[in-house]
């Protein structure tokens, strides 16, 4: 019950990161930076990002890291450990897999990536600690 009043399923009981890749979990709510997972992926192509590279600032508030790992061709693309007000014990995940009409699912996982990618020169992101 306590799962369903957090929103981690829909109202008929389904798993909800089985439509994303990865749902909100109960300490991902933070701040961090996006870290490339499988620079080799066509997701990357022409960037040249190496494994471990990050993107600052883009991951939060609310982000998603809870997997459903047993999706058609799930992978994660990125993965870190935003700073979060409590335990640092649930990691960002941005995660894509093959969809049911040969369409490819993406999640960034997080509610703030198009916010960091866009910024205009000068804005600073909000404080996170």
């Amino acid at each position: 019950m306590y799962a369903k009043q957090l929103g981690f399923t829909d109202p008929s009981g389904r798993d909800t990161s089985l439509l994303m890749g990865a749902r909100q979990g109960m300490n991902h709510a933070g701040a961090g930076d996006w870290v490339c997972t499988k620079p080799d992926h066509w997701v990357y192509e022409g960037n040249h990002m190496k494994e471990g590279d990050a993107i600052p600032g883009v991951i939060g508030w609310h982000y998603h890291g809870d997997l459903a790992r047993q999706l058609p061709g799930f992978e994660v693309l990125a993965s870190s450990l935003p700073h979060i007000n409590g335990p640092k014990t649930e990691p960002h995940a941005a995660t894509l897999y093959d969809g049911p009409k040969g369409n490819v699912v993406f999640s960034a996982g997080s509610t703030w990536w198009v916010q960091g990618l866009s910024s205009p020169p000068g804005y600073v992101l909000p404080v996170h600690s």
